[in-house]
């Protein structure tokens, strides 16, 4: 190794998306720095996990572009084997199916097997030159930023009931360790940043539906398949053989399952729904799992800046956001894209980077969380107006439906990669609209 090779000590909270397409990326560059990389996960190694179990703690995503984008050809080829390509949204009613074809087609995949294809993609990266070690079951316990160490307590693998603790130090850290960072928590109480943090007002459950069933219509494979009632929303995508997977959206508070206790209550409650569809795609076994899965609350964070001189925020530990226009995952890899190239553009200085990156990405940041509170109108005429305005734009001839109906934030952000800030400038219009409403 030259002698004028540095090396730098990363540690990486959260073994999500962004935070191995980070390592990933750090561990192409060896040349003027050397990167030792160290990742922290409350959660097991997913390469361990086979039962099918597993999959009540995942969830299917929507790649578009600036998400794609952000990967590396080599993971995208592995993906794209993976995945489904989906090229429209299949809006489930009363009359019916509608489809509603996207410009572009979207990969979607299981959470989990994303962050599995990363992982390994990241062990395959280390060289000789560069160290990565991973900490399964292990959770941050406390951050001292002046002395730059974390402790971790880790689970004992041979034993459930005792743990180890243990101190990694560090030139950098990094927060990707979701909505409810422990790093993030730790840097407010610090007084290091501040981060608004609000409940978003609607809670889900993993649903699995059966994309075949007596009496049905087969489900497309190629398609976001999405019921609409008025007191919760099911979105789903067909990524697991023979079903489609998803979440079953609802008021926070409103809970339909939370005074079920048999699977048949669940059954008659889809059947009310929908009693030519869903009334037979909800399987015994299904009505008896969401019985156990637990409800999901999801959390809107805005913070004041996205860096520390030691720490780098990035995902959901940066900018928490609804899942309502399907950014969560895309936002947070175009955050890796965007640092990396400012890190690049500072000669891999990461004094400089930090704050060149807050300073490029910030903004974006908050206009994302914008687009996600703003965009879905959750009740009265504006509803009806998204979903006439959705539909009308396809049926419409493209000069036509340009002359008389602007875009909506949603077609914009999945047909295109410019910058949040952009898509919001461009849909202003309709956001203030859907506020104004949502703030009576």
């Amino acid at each position: 190794m030259s002698s004028s090779t540095s090396r730098v000590k990363i540690v990486i909270v959260g073994a999500g998306p962004c935070g191995l397409l980070l390592a990933w990326n750090l561990l192409q560059h060896n040349d003027s720095k050397t990167y030792d990389i160290f990742i922290v996960e409350k959660r097991s190694d997913p390469r361990s996990k086979t039962d099918a179990a597993s999959s009540d703690r995942t969830f299917p995503i929507a790649l578009q572009s600036r998400g794609w984008n952000a990967l590396p050809k080599s993971i995208q080829s592995t993906l794209s084997n993976q995945g489904v390509w989906v090229v429209g949204l299949c809006l489930h009613g009363k009359k019916g199916r509608r489809f509603i074809p996207r410009d572009k087609p979207n990969l979607s995949i299981d959470r989990n097997q994303l962050a599995k294809t990363l992982l390994e993609a990241v062990a395959q990266a280390a060289t000789s030159k560069s160290k990565v070690q991973f900490h399964f079951d292990s959770a941050m316990e406390d951050l001292d930023h002046d002395a730059k160490t974390i402790s971790i307590r880790s689970n004992n693998t041979n034993n459930d009931t005792t743990t180890t603790t243990t101190t990694l130090a560090f030139d950098y850290l990094v927060a990707a360790d979701g909505g409810r960072s422990q790093v993030r928590q730790e840097l407010c109480d610090n007084n290091l940043l501040t981060a608004d943090i609000q409940e978003i007002p609607d809670d889900y459950r993993t649903i699995h539906l059966s994309r075949a069933a007596p009496k049905v219509e087969r489900m497309d494979s190629d398609k976001i398949h999405g019921w609409m009632f008025p007191t919760c929303k099911i979105i789903a995508v067909p990524i697991h053989p023979g079903v489609v997977s998803g979440a079953i959206i609802f008021d926070k508070g409103s809970d339909p399952f939370a005074t079920m206790t048999e699977p048949h209550q669940v059954q008659d409650y889809f059947a009310q729904l929908s009693p030519e569809e869903l009334a037979f795609l909800v399987s015994d076994e299904e009505a008896d799992a969401l019985l156990n899965r637990p409800t999901a609350t999801l959390l809107s964070v805005r913070c004041s800046q996205l860096h520390t001189p030691h720490t780098l925020l990035l995902g959901d530990a940066a900018h928490a956001v609804s899942a309502s226009c399907g950014q969560g995952c895309n936002a947070a890899l175009q955050d890796v894209q965007v640092f990396c190239d400012t890190l690049a553009q500072q000669n891999h200085e990461w004094n400089k980077a930090l704050p060149a990156y807050t300073q490029a990405r910030l903004g974006d940041a908050h206009a994302v969380s914008e687009l996600s509170d703003y965009t879905h109108p959750r009740s009265g005429w504006l509803k009806f107006e998204f979903i006439a305005r959705t539909i009308l734009r396809k049926l419409l001839p493209l000069w036509l439906a340009n002359w008389l109906l602007k875009p909506l934030p949603t077609e914009v952000l999945a047909g295109t990669d410019i910058s949040y800030t952009q898509v919001l400038a461009q849909t202003q219009w309709w956001v203030d609209r859907v506020k104004k409403q949502t703030q009576q």
